[in-house]
């Protein structure tokens, strides 16, 4: 992650029109999630295990895993933190309210 990447410290302003919160703005159950998270890719990050491999090991589904990989190399950590279905939520009732008062 790069000094001025989303999520990094140097994005404090909110200049980046991508920026995610940085893992100071999360909660402890988020942060705390997010470390475990990258606990478990750190061998593919760190020494190049396979994927398939640690999701065999974790009993956890490939797919997952894929997404957690892409979400840490987008976003950092923070991208880790975060779940997928409840910006997913909140971006189709934005949606579907826009579209119901029309």
């Amino acid at each position: 992650m790069g000094a001025n990447d989303p999520g990094s410290a140097n994005d404090v302003d909110g200049a980046n029109a991508t920026a995610v919160p940085a893992l100071t703005y999360l909660m402890e159950e988020e942060r705390n999630r997010a470390f475990a998270r990258f606990q478990l890719l750190r061998p593919l990050l760190e020494a190049g295990v396979p994927l398939a491999t640690l999701s065999r090991q974790h009993q956890l589904p490939l797919r997952t895993m894929h997404r957690w990989v892409a979400r840490y190399q987008q976003q950092g950590l923070v991208g880790l933190a975060v779940k997928r279905r409840i910006i997913l939520r909140e971006t189709g009732s934005a949606f579907l309210r826009g579209t119901l008062d029309k």
